[in-house]
């Protein structure tokens, strides 16, 4: 009962003013009066027990039975006031279900997918005292797609998914040019006789066996071949949802048509390298159209930024780190290495951070843009900004970078158009590239010291 009054905010400075006020000018009534009255009702025969008769009149709303010197208007306040308790009683009762409800699903979301028994002997660290609060009714914003009018509003907006940026894509107007020219394809003998331990082991086939094999191959009918290679490289792409079946077929017929006879000999011996060209082909292009479909619909204002992330009350990293202060857990996940470690020990020295905390990927908090990125780091500072922090080694400034921190300086803009200003920081060691959201550490912690 009192954790679901302190859930319901209810603390022990609260009371009721109303009691109070029923008070003044009234009557006490002394113990002994209380105690006569119940001897005397002890005497009716239809209860067993005491306890049965004082549950049946709080039931019948009549407990001022027992208060027999009360005038007629203070068992009226007396019935109002036992129905106001009954009330707050059952607010309670319905608040702390309801608390309790919520941060079983928070935990069921966290831990899903875990088996019950691995879930028992699993540690788990909630938010710290000093931060819960706050950060528990911060609700983090993601990038958002318009949907179709609905009867109650011609705006709704979801989630945005990857099948949102897919939608029109076709490779009937696609380019088929794949250099084939670095495709080197080995057979090879899987067996087990060689191997002391019972496992597996390939073993590369060369020279006069090699001979052999590719003289069989050669013998089978062509086209039979050709076309078993087609469907089995088909059947592999066509398990993305954004390219029609009948396309990718044509697709992947006409690049046939335009391969070498040394390269459908080759195909004809092993399709998986040839497949995995044509299926890195195929996302490039699905990418790319992608991208121009995010920009686009985002300069349109059919993508923006709604609050929709709420921070779990609890984590359960595998490794663990506590050490650092200021961390929004008891514990939050160990880093990945030295360079993340010296980022959040600088960062928590500023006077200006309130908390941090390490981001888990794959569970945690994703900008879901063209592509989905997990930053590294959350913090707060005492101003009520929010920064997301992705740590890059020097040797990881390359194209994906770039478009990771394009995507995440649009999606701060958007998300700051809420109310609450957003930060994104993509902080390479020492290099300083000029694309939109990168910096250097040193850059980094200049700007991050002044916010």
């Amino acid at each position: 009962m009192v954790e679901g009054l302190n859930a319901a905010g209810f603390s022990s400075k609260d009371y009721r003013a109303q009691d109070e006020n029923d008070r003044d000018g009234s009557e006490l009534v002394s113990h002994n009066d209380i105690q006569m009255h119940i001897d005397d009702l002890e005497k009716d025969a239809k209860y067993s027990s005491m306890e049965e008769m004082i549950e049946s009149k709080q039931q019948e709303g009549r407990l001022w039975d027992f208060l027999p010197y009360k005038t007629n208007e203070e068992k009226d306040i007396s019935v109002k006031n036992d129905i106001d308790i009954s009330d707050m009683v059952r607010a309670a009762e319905l608040q702390s279900a309801a608390y309790w409800e919520s941060v079983s699903e928070e935990d069921s979301v966290l831990l899903e997918g875990t088996p019950d028994e691995v879930k028992v002997k699993m540690k788990t660290y909630s938010m710290r005292e000093e931060f819960a609060r706050e950060a528990s009714e911060l609700i983090i914003p993601q990038f958002v797609a318009e949907t179709s009018p609905t009867l109650f509003s011609d705006h709704e907006f979801a989630l945005l998914e990857k099948e949102n940026l897919y939608k029109g894509f076709t490779l009937r107007d696609k380019d088929t040019q794949i250099d084939f020219s670095a495709i080197e394809v080995e057979i090879a003998r899987i067996d087990v006789e060689d191997s002391n331990d019972g496992k597996p082991k390939a073993f590369q086939i060369k020279g006069y066996d090699n001979i052999h094999m590719k003289e069989w191959i050669d013998s089978q009918p062509s086209e039979a071949k050709r076309r078993i290679c087609k469907d089995m490289i088909c059947k592999k792409i066509s398990r993305n949802n954004a390219i029609q079946d009948r396309e990718l077929e044509e697709y992947v017929g006409h690049i046939m048509r335009q391969m070498t006879e040394d390269q459908l000999t080759d195909l004809e011996q092993s399709y998986y390298p040839y497949m995995v060209a044509i299926e890195n082909k195929v996302n490039a292009l699905l990418s790319q159209y992608a991208f121009g479909r995010f920009y686009k619909l985002l300069e349109q204002e059919h993508i923006t930024c709604i609050p929709m992330y709420r921070l779990p009350e609890i984590i359960a990293p595998s490794r663990t780190i506590s050490s650092i202060p200021k961390s929004l857990y008891t514990k939050e996940e160990d880093f990945d290495n030295a360079y993340e470690k010296k980022v959040i020990w600088e960062l928590s020295a500023l006077d200006n951070i309130k908390w941090w905390h390490r981001n888990i990927a794959r569970k945690g908090f994703a900008i879901n843009g063209a592509v989905t990125a997990y930053p590294d780091f959350m913090a707060m500072t005492n101003s009520g900004k929010i920064l997301l922090i992705e740590t890059k080694g020097d040797q990881l400034k390359n194209d994906e970078s770039k478009v990771k921190s394009e995507i995440g300086a649009k999606w701060a803009a958007k998300a700051s158009m809420t109310g609450r200003i957003y930060k994104y920081y993509m902080v390479f060691q020492t290099k300083n590239p000029e694309y939109e959201g990168a910096y250097s550490y040193d850059r980094f912690m200049e700007i991050v010291r002044e916010l």
